[in-house]
């Protein structure tokens, strides 16, 4: 992925996923929490193993869990 002024690495991801330039997940609040919750290194150390265990894009595991999370109001505990 390149550098653009003024955006972060979280809405780079954001960008090069909704777009389609890459397969990715976004590193934001919701899946840190899942990450930290299933003892992840990283976001995309989680993403990679379940995309590669269901089948799915990283995209479509981001979405799940992200809505997942959003619908049910997880808060960091």
């Amino acid at each position: 992925m390149c550098d653009l002024p003024y955006v972060g690495n979280i809405t780079k991801k954001h960008l090069a996923k909704n777009v389609g330039f890459a397969d990715v997940a976004k590193n934001d609040t919701w899946l840190e929490r899942v990450s930290d919750f299933v003892s992840a290194k990283y976001v995309d150390e989680l993403t990679e193993y379940l995309s590669s265990e269901f089948d799915e894009s990283k995209h479509v595991v981001d979405v799940i869990l992200w809505r997942f999370c959003a619908d049910n109001d997880l808060q960091k505990t």
